[in-house]
């Protein structure tokens, strides 16, 4: 059997919602860092593209994005994230290792792998002098948009005298998988479900919900010719039944698909970082 690398991009476009409770049960910024790690590992793994959020109390919002930018964010670029109290312990995050944190340091490898994220350190005229993690700093010549400290994804086209020509890429034009993306948070559950409905797929996970067995031939289905799903989780200590009553709504009748991913399961309750990795293993065969 061969491995693929980097690893293709899915067709379907997979995303994950979580709430913004997800730390509560960590009593310490060093054990919800260690949990960050744990789900960003979970999302990179399984090829997620980009993760949302949803309000909830506790509301740790800010400290998992602080945490989840700079996990997310390839090694050689960390030095330009200003260090908080809140990356006290970011030496314990695991390394990502996604494609965008495994690119070839040398010229050689760098253009056969073609892709690169970088820092705007310059701006001259038009063009912008970039950091991309190597011995040569890359040359964007179209920077016009571009301001010192942005974060840019480039392609790399070769060397020039003192540095490496690039330009502008959206990950799209990446023929392979890149990493997880941070995107929006929601004021509620409410909200999400309202604001998504049309983006994709939405898909509850509980225990309480249709086993997978059953659930599985139609919901893929339906994933596809939506060109995508997002798969919602609940907290810690209250599921995706439990907020909806909370915000005052039935789950079922906002949510076409209510699934449990660990039918019989073996303990009394599943934790939210358990859960993603049961849960996208399973679809991680399914969703092409």
């Amino acid at each position: 059997m061969s491995i693929t690398w980097p690893p293709p991009r899915r067709r379907v476009r997979l995303r994950v919602a979580l709430p913004t409770n997800v730390l509560s049960e960590a009593p310490s910024l060093r054990e919800k860092t260690i949990k960050i790690g744990i789900i960003g590992r979970a999302l990179a793994i399984f090829r997620v593209d980009e993760v949302v959020f949803y309000r909830r109390r506790p509301d740790e919002g800010k400290l998992i994005r602080d945490l989840m930018k700079y996990h997310f964010t390839p090694p050689y670029l960390k030095k330009y994230i200003p260090l908080r109290t809140e990356l006290r312990y970011a030496g314990l995050l695991p390394p990502l290792k996604a494609p965008a944190h495994t690119t070839p340091v040398d010229v050689e490898g760098a253009l056969r792998y073609g892709y690169r994220e970088g820092i705007v350190l310059v701006k001259r005229g038009l063009s912008a002098i970039l950091d991309v993690g190597m011995r040569y700093r890359a040359l964007l010549p179209n920077a016009r948009d571009r301001r010192r400290g942005d974060h840019v994804l480039v392609r790399i086209l070769g060397l020039k005298g003192r540095y490496l020509l690039s330009r502008l890429v959206k990950e799209e034009q990446v023929p392979f998988y890149w990493r997880p993306h941070i995107g929006r948070t929601y004021n509620s559950l409410k909200g999400l479900i309202k604001s998504e409905y049309e983006k994709g797929l939405l898909v509850g996970t509980s225990k309480w919900g249709t086993p997978i067995s059953k659930a599985m031939e139609r919901m893929v289905k339906r994933a596809i010719g939506r060109g995508g799903m997002l798969l919602i989780f609940g907290a810690p200590d209250e599921g995706l039944y439990e907020m909806a009553k909370d915000e005052g709504f039935a789950l079922e009748d906002e949510i076409p698909y209510v699934v449990n991913f660990i039918p019989q399961q073996g303990v009394e309750t599943v934790r939210t970082e358990e859960a993603l990795f049961a849960t996208l293993a399973i679809l991680n065969e399914l969703i092409p």
